[in-house]
Order: structure tokens, then C-alpha cells, then sequence
């Protein structure tokens, strides 16, 4: 049956054994064929069906639509930048900012990948495009003392004159 397969191309059972039956006939043809052909590797690959994608459930800021951009925004370092200062060449970070609703993106310089050069970016971004209801990021190591900076910052204020 293999030359057969070959000629006919794993058409299906009835093709198969027709085509088998011009030179042999086969006792229980239909079923040996069929149980043949379960089993062919060729024909479990071409009838493999594909896997659909399973995907986590968005966040609630990702489906919301706002009235503005960047109410929630996510933020991500990019690269080592070389850039010319006078006649040495130093290197820079780019800050993403990505609004979660619109996927509208601003770019900040970070001048290094401190907790300090974060911030300077994170309020030039905040006096650019507004205030930040919510903020994502991957934890990484310069966002963590920030927000402790930012914290203890907001505790330090004295409430009464606020209020």
C-alpha cells in the first residue's frame, strides 16, 4: 500500500482502495485501508487542525476609552543611545510611555537608568500630557525606588494646608 499512497497522495479511504484494487484485491479491504490510513502519520499531519490562540483577559484601563490620552499609562526603558555632547559621545536611555487605551506613545530622554533620571522624565512627561490615573511597568529596578520616593514624598505633605 505504500507505492499506493504515493501515486494517489492520501485522497481518502475509497481512493486508496481503488487504486490498490487494480493490481491486489484485499480481504476486508475497506476496513484495513481505513485503519491504515488512521494511523498514517502524513495524514495526521495534513488533517491536524490548527490551535487557537487562547488570550488573557485585558485590563480594565485597555478597554475603557478615555477622553484624553495617557489616564493609564504604561512605561518602559529602550536602549543605550549614543549621542554626541560637544566633542565626547555619552549614552542615553529613552523612556517609553505608552497610553493603554489609544496606544498613543511619547518618548523621554532618561539620562541615565537611576531612580532620579526616571523621575525628572516621568514629570516632564506628567507637565506635557497631563496627570496619571494608573501606571504600569515591568518592576524593574529603577521604577521600585521611585515609587518609594514618590510615597514618601506624598506622606511628607502637610494635609492641613492642603486641605
Amino acid at each position: 500500500m505504500g507505492t499506493t499512497d504515493l501515486r494517489v497522495g492520501h485522497c481518502g479511504t475509497q481512493c486508496v482502495l481503488a487504486a490498490t484494487r487494480e493490481r491486489l484485491w484485499i480481504v476486508h479491504g475497506h476496513s484495513t485501508v481505513r485503519h491504515y490510513l488512521k494511523n498514517c502519520q502524513t495524514c495526521l499531519l495534513w488533517k491536524a487542525r490548527a490551535c487557537g490562540q487562547v488570550m488573557a483577559p485585558l485590563p480594565k484601563c485597555r478597554v475603557t476609552p478615555g477622553f484624553r490620552a495617557f489616564p493609564c499609562t504604561g512605561v518602559d526603558y529602550f536602549g543605550q543611545i549614543l549621542v554626541k555632547v560637544g566633542r565626547k559621545h555619552t549614552k542615553r536611555h529613552g523612556c517609553l510611555f505608552t497610553c493603554m487605551a489609544c496606544r498613543a506613545v511619547h518618548l523621554e530622554v532618561a539620562y541615565s537608568l537611576t531612580a532620579n533620571s526616571f523621575v525628572q522624565a516621568f514629570f516632564r512627561f506628567v507637565h506635557r500630557r497631563g496627570p496619571v490615573r494608573e501606571m504600569y511597568n515591568d518592576r524593574g529596578t529603577n521604577f521600585l525606588p521611585t515609587e518609594r520616593e514618590i510615597r514618601e514624598g506624598v506622606h511628607c505633605w502637610n494635609q492641613s494646608q492642603i486641605h
